[in-house]
């Protein structure tokens, strides 16, 4: 039971136009509508907040104050004084009759988490403040997460320790979203490989056409570069370099923005799917804004410098040993694990940037951090699953080889339907760490 209650004694301004300015800003804060508002502080007869910490208590009173009210913070020793606002308060505990007072009770709930007597209007607990229904999902998601997943949560290995603690685990569910996805949970191995293959059977042919749409659009930007080299070279060495410079300045760009655009495309579906909505390819497209794609290349880029720079240590102690065996181990096995150290650091940096719009530095270390504790088992899952891909892949295209023409165009559709299956992995794991990691936040990423 909470130690503190913070009681409204009276109002600033205690005629008819003041009160109702005081009810009318009370229910604009827990978005009441006003006589809602005003039954709840005639049946809280004064005490509007419980609270175990002073300091909150504290906090409470400052917000009444700050509406207009005369506010008190007392023990649960002390007695409480009524509430005069509004005068009916007086007038209905005077009026109470046993069998009233059963309705009372029989109109509000018990708050799940403090136990608070809440009105069913109310979707907050005044007490502690949480949403009471999003605050049941998560209870429900939790109960049903793994035996070995809750364990770990209760030694604060898989869930945030201080927001578990607190009890403040609440999710921002957005209107009309609907019950919590069941993609939205902890994932272990298994369960990734369950889930991704669910989501790409389920949804194959929207992914497919935004990866068919990448190589359509590159196979179009090539065809007057196709052109415009072979009749520059007509036109002598100033033919050549304008050929070349137009082929640099527009049409590359263009094949990288458009592969970028898609990609980007790719994970907001994915994202949809995982928090139980539909994706639709014309719908999906739409919502990557131009920027989108750009802060991913800049983030990739930026990366890929990265691992340039980790080759220069084993590079520089090749060039001073020479082509020695020793030097080429040594080059070898530092390259490799600078490598690998960046590739892990930077695994989730493609949801990162397009779900959470953070670029650059900023995205790699959001992704650093999200990965902490799991940086092998993530590393370790996404090179798995490529692998199996890769292998059933090219076990498939062998056969192809033989057909000269309808060959190829077999083996270009099936690495187009085999690659959202990565994306799909690094989303899956994406989620994972949020959930983990951010439970109370784990909604507010969710697509417009």
């Amino acid at each position: 039971m909470a130690n503190y209650r913070v009681i409204l004694k009276r109002l600033v301004d205690n005629t008819e136009e003041g009160k109702s300015a005081f009810i009318k800003r009370f229910a604009a804060v827990y978005k009441l509508d006003f006589e809602n508002a005003k039954r709840h502080l005639i049946n809280s007869k004064g005490i509007i907040y419980r609270y175990e910490d002073l300091e909150k208590a504290q906090k409470g009173k400052a917000f009444l104050e700050r509406l207009g009210g005369v506010a008190e913070i007392v023990t649960e020793e002390d007695s409480p004084i009524p509430s005069k606002i509004p005068n009916e308060a007086e007038n209905a505990e005077r009026k109470i009759q046993p069998q009233d007072k059963t309705l009372q009770e029989k109109n509000t709930r018990p708050c799940p988490k403090c136990g608070y007597s809440v009105p069913f209007e109310f979707e907050e607990c005044p007490n502690c403040r949480i949403f009471i229904s999003k605050y049941e999902k998560m209870m429900a998601l939790k109960k049903a997460a793994p035996i070995e997943s809750r364990a770990n949560a209760l030694q604060g290995k898989n869930l945030n320790s201080k927001a578990e603690q607190s009890g403040e685990v609440k999710i921002a569910v957005q209107e009309g979203q609907g019950n919590l996805s069941k993609y939205l949970s902890t994932h272990d191995l298994g369960a990734i490989i369950r889930d991704t293959v669910e989501i790409y059977r389920e949804n194959f042919l929207t992914l497919f056409l935004i990866q068919l749409m990448s190589l359509l659009f590159s196979f179009i930007l090539g065809i007057p570069a196709a052109f415009i080299l072979p009749i520059s070279a007509l036109l002598g060495p100033s033919g050549i370099i304008i050929g070349f410079t137009l082929f640099i300045l527009i049409f590359i760009p263009g094949i990288v923005y458009i592969n970028f655009y898609c990609l980007s495309a790719e994970i907001i579906a994915i994202s949809d799917i995982i928090y139980g909505r539909i994706p639709t390819f014309t719908g999906t497209l739409k919502q990557v804004n131009f920027s989108l794609p750009l802060k991913l290349f800049a983030t990739v880029f930026l990366v890929s410098i990265l691992f340039l720079l980790c080759l220069l240590p084993g590079g520089f102690i090749l060039f001073i040993g020479g082509p020695s065996l020793t030097s080429i181990g040594i080059f070898t096995i530092l390259s490799i694990l600078s490598l690998s150290y960046i590739a892990i650091l930077a695994i989730l940096i493609n949801p990162v940037v397009i779900l959470e719009d953070i670029w650059s530095f900023h995205a790699i270390k959001r992704s650093k951090d999200l990965g902490k504790d799991f940086y092998i088992r993530n590393m370790c899952i996404a090179v798995l699953i490529a692998l199996i891909v890769a292998i059933a892949v090219l076990i498939i295209s062998i056969p192809l080889v033989i057909i000269p023409i309808l060959g190829n165009i077999f083996q270009c559709a099936l690495q187009i339907a085999a690659a959202p299956i990565a994306i799909i992995v690094l989303v899956l794991l994406y989620y994972d760490m949020r959930f983990r990691k951010e439970p109370e936040s784990i909604m507010q990423t969710a697509p417009a």
